[in-house]
C-alpha cells in the first residue's frame, strides 16, 4: 500500500495523514493515539511489525539544542514535528519508555532573542504546502512554511530490512531519521544537535540538518553553552557528494543517491545507501515539478519528482511513482 499526498495542512492533519499512511501498511500497527511526550504535548504511536520497535509522532515543541541545554543561559524551544524511537512502550502512562531516542522535524527556526512555544502556530489556520510519500518503508516528505520564522523542511524515515543494509551493527532498529532544512543564518541556529552550514558561493540559504541512526546516536552538534562540538558538524550523515544537474551536453539528469552513515565524524561507515531521494541543485537546470526517471539495475523504471524544500535554494526528488522497493528490487 502506498499513499501519495500533496496539499496544505497543518502540522496535526499532517501527523495523522502520516499515521493513516503507514497503518494501511502491514508493516505498521497503532498503539497508542493519546501518546504523550516530556512536555505533555500529545500525538501518536506506532509499532515497526518486522522489529518490534516503536516510533512516536508529536507536534509541538522542542528544546533549542542538545536534548535540553540551554543558549546563553536561557531554554529555547522551536516548533515542528517530534519523532520519538523507543524499544518499550508504557501503556499506563501513554508514553515511550526503557530505550529512548528523539528526533525533530522543525516548522520554524530562531533567532537568539526569540522563543518560540506558541503550539497554535502549528495548527490551521496556519498550513504548510505538504507532499509526502508513505510506504512500509517510512515517509519521505518535504514542507514549505512561510510564515514569520518558518523554514522549508525535508525529512525522510526509512525503515530497512535487513538484506539491504551494509553491514549488522547489532542495533534492534534498521531505521534513519534525516531531515534537512533552509533559514538566514541566525534562524539555522537550530533544536537538539541539528546544524547549519552557509554557501553563498553557490546561491544556497544557510541549511541546517539532523540525523538519527537508532540507537545508535544522534547527530549532536551543539554543546550546553551554545558550542559546537569539535568532529560531529563534518558531514550530515546522509552524505551526497554532488546534487543533480541536467546536461548541457547530452540532456540527462546526473545524480547520486545519498548514503546514510554510522559515523558522521568520519563518513567512513556506510549503513544504507537510500533510492528513494536525493538533493537536486537549484543553479542544474531543472525546474519544480520536473519528473525523472532512472531505470535501476534489474530493468524497472522509478519516477521522481523536483519537489521544492525553499524556493529560494533548496530543491530534492522525492517518489512520484513506482518507488524502489527495498526487499525486492536488486541490490546495485
Amino acid at each position: 500500500m502506498t499513499t501519495v499526498i500533496q496539499g496544505s495542512f497543518d502540522a496535526p492533519t499532517i501527523i495523522s495523514k502520516i499515521v493513516e499512511g503507514l497503518t494501511a501498511t502491514d508493516d505498521f500497527t497503532l498503539i497508542d493515539e493519546n501518546a504523550v511526550d516530556n512536555f505533555n504535548q500529545t500525538g501518536y504511536c506506532l509499532q515497526h511489525v518486522p522489529t518490534g520497535q516503536y516510533v512516536t509522532f508529536i507536534h509541538g515543541k522542542a528544546l533549542f539544542a542538545d536534548y535540553g541545554s540551554n543558549i546563553n543561559n536561557l531554554p529555547r524551544y522551536t516548533l515542528g514535528i517530534r519523532v520519538i524511537f523507543s524499544k518499550e512502550w508504557d501503556t499506563a502512562t501513554h508514553t515511550y519508555s526503557g530505550t529512548t531516542m528523539r528526533g525533530f522535524i522543525p516548522f520554524y527556526a530562531r533567532g537568539d532573542d526569540v522563543d518560540l512555544t506558541t503550539l497554535s502556530m502549528l495548527v490551521s489556520p496556519n498550513v504548510f504546502s505538504t507532499s509526502l510519500w508513505i510506504d512500509k518503508y517510512g515517509i519521505i516528505m518535504t514542507v514549505q512554511n512561510t510564515y514569520s520564522y518558518g523554514v522549508g523542511v525535508f525529512a525522510a524515515l526509512e525503515f530497512f530490512p535487513n538484506t539491504w543494509v551494509e553491514y549488522d551493527d547489532a542495533e534492534e532498529c534498521p531505521a534513519v531519521l534525516y531531515c534537512k532544512r533552509s533559514g538566514d543564518a541566525w534562524s539555522s541556529r537550530a533544536p537538539i544537535g541539528m546544524t547549519h552550514t552557509n554557501r553563498p558561493a553557490d546561491g544556497h540559504p544557510a541549511e541546517g540538518f539532523f540525523y538519527i541512526r537508532p540507537y545508535r546516536f544522534a547527530c549532536q552538534t551543539y554543546a550546553s553553552n551554545g558550542n559546537t562540538l569539535a568532529g560531529l558538524n563534518q558531514h550530515e550523515g546522509a552524505f551526497v557528494e554532488r546534487e543533480a544537474y541536467r546536461s548541457e551536453a547530452n540532456n540527462k539528469v546526473y545524480f547520486q543517491f545519498p548514503k546514510y552513515e554510522n559515523d558522521v565524524a568520519s563518513a567512513r561507515k556506510p549503513y544504507a545507501e537510500t533510492r528513494r531521494w536525493f538533493k537536486v541543485s537549484v543553479t542544474g537546470g531543472l525546474q519544480i515539478g520536473d519528473i525523472l526517471s532512472w531505470v535501476d539495475s534489474g530493468g524497472t523504471t522509478h519516477k521522481f519528482i523536483v519537489a521544492v524544500v525553499d524556493g529560494s535554494g533548496m530543491y530534492c526528488a522525492i517518489p512520484y511513482e513506482s518507488a524502489f522497493d527495498y526487499a525486492v528490487s536488486p541490490k546495485q
